[in-house]
């Protein structure tokens, strides 16, 4: 009883520290990174770039990575089985080994056979994903021959959150998520867990 009075006079604390914003916020175009491995307008894109905002992939009614780009035009998403199963993905008729996925820049594809598990990434974090329909091996070596898909995640936002979230579904499948986030300053924490 003691640890929960702690924890709730810690996230009162937390919010009170919250400030409102007062500066004006002004809409800027939308920007890609990963086309040219630096920031550019989308419509200035060399390469053709889907981009996947946030508010598309909470209406996509999928739980993982692999439930967004299962609907995406010119992806083929191999499905291994059950729902806890290997996905992979491939682009443009090449193979799994050969579509470079990044998970905030940083490349996920093995070493050992070139592929990548999407079934492992939830959604609850992503912001945005950017898949580029073009061999883009200049800029990334072999491995994006077919495309490149990065996965970006949001960032925390000012104050305490904590979000609990649950589900099931048909055959004995539960789901359960757990969420802390949180910014003060400079300094942002999110973590979860499902």
């Amino acid at each position: 009883m003691k640890q929960i009075l702690v924890f709730l006079a810690v996230l009162n604390c937390a919010a009170a520290l919250e400030r409102q914003d007062s500066a004006r916020i002004f809409q800027a175009a939308d920007v890609v990174i990963t086309a040219t491995r630096t920031t550019i307008p989308l419509a200035d894109s060399p390469s053709p770039v889907e981009v996947m905002s946030r508010t598309l992939i909470q209406a996509s009614n999928g739980s993982t990575v692999a439930d967004v780009l299962r609907n995406s035009t010119g992806l083929f998403l191999k499905d291994y089985g059950s729902a806890s199963a290997l996905k992979t993905l491939s682009l443009r008729g090449t193979s799994a080994e050969q579509t470079l996925v990044l998970f905030n820049g940083v490349r996920l594809n093995s070493m050992q056979n070139g592929l990548v598990d999407l079934s492992m990434f939830p959604l609850s974090d992503v912001e945005k994903i950017e898949v580029v329909r073009a061999g883009s091996s200049a800029l990334y070596g072999m491995d994006a021959l077919g495309g490149v898909v990065n996965i970006l995640t949001r960032t925390a936002r000012p104050g305490v959150r904590v979000r609990l979230e649950g589900s099931t579904g048909s055959f004995g499948f539960r789901r359960v998520l757990g969420e802390v986030e949180g910014r003060i300053g400079e300094i942002g924490l999110l973590a979860g867990a499902g």
